[in-house]
């Protein structure tokens, strides 16, 4: 197969933040490294200012930074969509760009001018689909209550007709199927995670006379989070030599409610928004991760990109039984389910590991095994590229 051109058009930042940052830099790397030639467009700029120590070019799709009150929001869109030909030029003749991929972009406002401009530019046009949005997440202001209806409709109407649609989940599949997307334009991708490097960079570190209960991620209530703080307290009145660690940058409101919830005894440390280095010293140094993430359609349709990170760690693994796991894990096989919803099934989750550390970590290196076969960015990659260039043919 020839070397592929690919541009990957994203809202996230790049190469370091959260998840969508991670997702978008295990991604690139991996078409790197099975030689595909890919560069990256920041469609909001460079918001956070990262320094990119990844060999991969990386540019702003027009302004530097994304503006940030309502009025001149709206006037940033509207050059945003009047820039697109001239984006189409640039990738088309300046780069000689094969394909467009497009990740965190989902309405159709934006899509539907980028689907005719690839058209008439001769360029394939693949959309990434990692999860559903809920409308509360589009609709936190007045300005954006009608982007409900463009993400709908692109969902509902328009992603049929794109070259091809990348998909997390089974259940992302399946409405996509619903939605008249031909399952030949479609592929599903667990996830692109890098399995193997993180034991290379830092070694075990744990102390034992500690046991820490280690969350990674956004801490944020559909993720669980109220409901592992309330866990973690059953469990250290049990246990007292435990810590909770919660890794991510935690909002003020889901702070207020958690610290409303401690009591003296509980032993809670907040990390905050730290480096990648600095999330894996802290990793190595926990008895068991969890992901409480809550029922709901986020969850059906989302994989989350902290399980496979877990997994990468060789750590026992937590997870509540949402979404695609349980069609893939099996309860104390790879990781240990709790039920969602539930502080006291993730209690008793915890107690299992804390009580069974041996047949716990059995449990850890099967999940690294699985992600292995099945999460790793290299070998997902090449899937990807395979099913781009058969729609280039």
């Amino acid at each position: 197969m020839r070397q592929l051109r690919i541009t990957l058009l994203t809202t996230s930042d790049f190469p370091y933040r959260g998840a969508a940052e991670s997702f978008v830099r295990q991604l690139t790397i991996g078409l790197k490294n099975n030689k595909a030639s890919i560069e990256i467009i920041r469609f909001w700029g460079d918001r956070f200012s990262n320094i990119n120590d990844v060999d991969i070019f990386c540019s702003n799709y027009l302004f530097k930074k994304p503006f940030k009150n309502a009025f001149s929001k709206i006037f940033e869109t509207i050059c945003q969509i009047l820039f697109l030909p001239l984006f189409f030029i640039k990738i088309k003749l300046f780069k000689k760009s094969d394909v467009l991929l497009i990740y965190g972009l989902d309405v159709s406002y934006i899509l539907v001018p980028v689907f005719f401009l690839s058209k008439a530019f001769g360029i394939k046009c693949f959309r990434i689909i990692t999860e559903i949005y809920l409308p509360y997440k589009y609709a936190y202001c007045w300005w954006r209550k009608p982007l409900i209806l463009f993400y709908n409709s692109q969902l509902m109407y328009f992603d049929r007709y794109f070259d091809g649609i990348i998909v997390l989940t089974k259940r992302l599949y399946q409405i996509c199927v619903a939605n008249k997307v031909r399952k030949e334009n479609l592929t599903l991708i667990p996830h692109f995670i890098d399995v193997d490097n993180v034991n290379k960079q830092i070694g075990d570190d744990q102390n034992s006379d500690t046991d820490r209960i280690c969350y990674c991620g956004n801490p944020t209530y559909e993720n669980g989070i109220l409901d592992l703080v309330d866990a973690y307290l059953i469990v250290s009145r049990k246990k007292t030599n435990t810590e909770l660690v919660i890794i991510g940058d935690i909002k003020p409101e889901i702070y207020d409610k958690i610290a409303n919830k401690i009591t003296c005894k509980a032993n809670i440390t907040f990390t905050g928004l730290i480096t990648k280095l600095e999330v894996n010293r802290y990793i190595q140094k926990c008895t068991v991760m969890v992901n409480p993430r809550k029922s709901g359609i986020h969850a059906e349709t989302g994989f989350p990109t902290k399980l496979g990170e877990y997994f990468a760690n060789k750590k026992p693994v937590i997870s509540t039984k949402v979404g695609d796991l349980l069609s893939y894990f099996k309860d104390k096989r790879e990781l240990i389910f709790a039920n969602p919803d539930d502080p006291i099934s993730l209690s008793e989750a915890i107690c299992y590991v804390l009580n069974n550390k041996a047949e716990a970590q059995a449990i850890a290196l099967n999940g690294y095994n699985w992600a292995s076969d099945y999460l790793d960015y290299n070998k997902n990659s090449k899937k990807l590229l395979i099913f781009l260039g058969s729609k280039l043919k």
